[in-house]
C-alpha cells in the first residue's frame, strides 16, 4: 500500500511540474533595433577641398550626420546619392555651409545608388555619418 502511495505522489508531482512548465509565458525581447537593422557609421576627420569620399557603394538609408567637433577649417560639404566619386548624375541629399553647428542632424532618407561626401571646402573636424 505504501508503494502505491509513493507512486501516486510521484506521478502527481510529475503532472504538476508538466502543467506548471507548460503554462510559462515567454517574454518578448525588448529593444529598439532588430537584428540586422542597425546603422553603420563612418567618421570623417579631414578632406581636402574638392575631394570626395565614397561611404557606401549601393543603395540604402542615410540615418544621420553627427558633427562632433568643428574647427575654423570645417567648411562646405555635400552628401550625395551617387554610384561613385566621379558620378556626374548624382542627386544631392544634404548641403552644409561654412562652420556648421555641432550636433546631430537626422535624415532617415533613402538613397538608391550609393553615398558620397564631397568637400567643397576643406573639412577639418569630426563628422560621423550613419547609414544602412
Amino acid at each position: 500500500m505504501k508503494t502505491i502511495y509513493k507512486v501516486l505522489i510521484g506521478l502527481g508531482i510529475v503532472v504538476l511540474a508538466v502543467v506548471f512548465l507548460s503554462n510559462q509565458k515567454v517574454e518578448k525581447t525588448l529593444g529598439s533595433v532588430q537584428d540586422g537593422q542597425g546603422y553603420f557609421s563612418t567618421t570623417t576627420v579631414s578632406l581636402a577641398a574638392g575631394t570626395k569620399a565614397q561611404l557606401k557603394t549601393t543603395g540604402g538609408m542615410l540615418g544621420s550626420l553627427i558633427i562632433a567637433s568643428t574647427t575654423a577649417g570645417l567648411n562646405n560639404f555635400i552628401l550625395k546619392d551617387a554610384t561613385s566619386t566621379t558620378d556626374i548624375s548624382s542627386t544631392t541629399l544634404a548641403v552644409f555651409g561654412a562652420t556648421p553647428t555641432v550636433g546631430t542632424y537626422t535624415f532617415d532618407v533613402v538613397f538608391t545608388r550609393g553615398l558620397v561626401i564631397e568637400a567643397t571646402g576643406a573639412i577639418s573636424g569630426s563628422i560621423t555619418t550613419t547609414y544602412k
